[in-house]
């Protein structure tokens, strides 16, 4: 029952990576992206410290096709 349970998480998850890299969809609200997050920045280190340190955003502003709510769904359906 465990060997079953972890093959159903490794498809469930290897299924949501493919399905997020391939049906990213375009913001619907023009301007999103710069009220949510700060500006690009220009070094490596500045990239660190805002993705690691200091600032957590509330949301993308990106949709998904497929979202992992329906993932956990048909996994439990399935399993």
């Amino acid at each position: 029952m465990a060997t079953r349970s972890i093959w159903c998480i490794i498809i469930a998850r290897s299924i949501r990576t493919v399905a997020f890299m391939l049906t990213v969809l375009p913001s619907q609200r023009p301007g999103c992206y710069s009220r949510r997050f700060p500006p690009v920045p220009d070094s490596w280190q500045e990239f660190l410290v805002i993705g690691f340190g200091r600032l957590r955003s509330s949301g993308g502003c990106n949709d998904l096709i497929i979202s992992g709510a329906a993932l956990r769904i048909l996994g439990m359906s399935l399993d």
